[in-house]
């Protein structure tokens, strides 16, 4: 089934929401290993609201606070898109004025990338929350696919955002039941296959198309890969 709607994460999307409708700083910690489907879940609580969604890259800070401002501009001010932000905090000043009065979600995805390329980013945002973000209604979410920088440089007492934190969200896979709801028109049978070949994955299940057959999905996906695999193998 091609062009899936957004199934399952219920009870995370309810804890967004109910955050985003309280006023006051916010600030999410959003974080599992990847394909699970975190950036989806995201970009479908942020639809429709004024959000600045950033991912973060592999290249230096000044690129990326170049990407990032890019971006926040055409959200925030498309008639100021002349404007260049020299630094981190020149960037996250202009994000809490545009967040003082009015809500405003700020995402950074991949945040262990931005903080490789600059490693005082993280004491930089707690600065910014804890002198100017608090007092306004800026809503910050915090995405990573590191799960052991997200605990331990995120989440942990060490981490200089600890204690800032109004809620944290680890993305399991998902259960047989909303991983069924990917391929409505299968068969019992064959939903508990396409469970088990995805573990539940969010990315993998997004693959499939039931309007092919059960064995077509697999051999598409998974056994063409596998066999251009081994025969690079054996040539080499």
């Amino acid at each position: 089934m091609s062009g899936h709607k957004f199934i399952g994460r219920k009870a995370e999307l309810q804890t967004l929401e109910n955050m985003y409708h309280s006023s006051g700083f916010q600030m999410v910690v959003i974080y599992g290993r990847r394909r699970i489907g975190k950036s989806t879940l995201i970009k479908e609580f942020i639809k429709d609201k004024r959000a600045v969604y950033y991912t973060a890259t592999k290249t230096g800070i000044s690129k990326n606070i170049e990407l990032w401002g890019k971006q926040a501009l055409e959200t925030l001010a498309p008639e100021m898109n002349q404007l260049t932000f020299k630094n981190a905090d020149d960037l996250l000043i202009f994000l809490w004025k545009k967040s003082e009065a009015e809500r405003c979600i700020v995402v950074i995805d991949e945040l262990p990338y931005l903080a490789e390329a600059d490693k005082s980013i993280l004491s930089v945002l707690q600065k910014m929350i804890d002198n100017q973000w608090i007092n306004g209604q800026m809503f910050l979410i915090l995405c990573g696919s590191s799960i052991s920088f997200m605990e331990n440089e995120v989440l942990s007492e060490k981490s200089p955002v600890f204690g800032r934190r109004t809620a944290q969200i680890r993305l399991e896979p998902f259960q047989y039941r909303e991983a069924a709801e990917f391929v409505p028109s299968y068969s019992y049978e064959e939903k508990a296959i396409c469970f088990g070949i995805t573990g539940g994955t969010a990315k993998y299940l997004s693959m499939l198309d039931d309007s092919k057959s059960l064995d077509e999905n697999i051999v598409q996906l998974f056994l063409q890969k596998q066999d251009i695999y081994m025969r690079k193998r054996v040539i080499c």
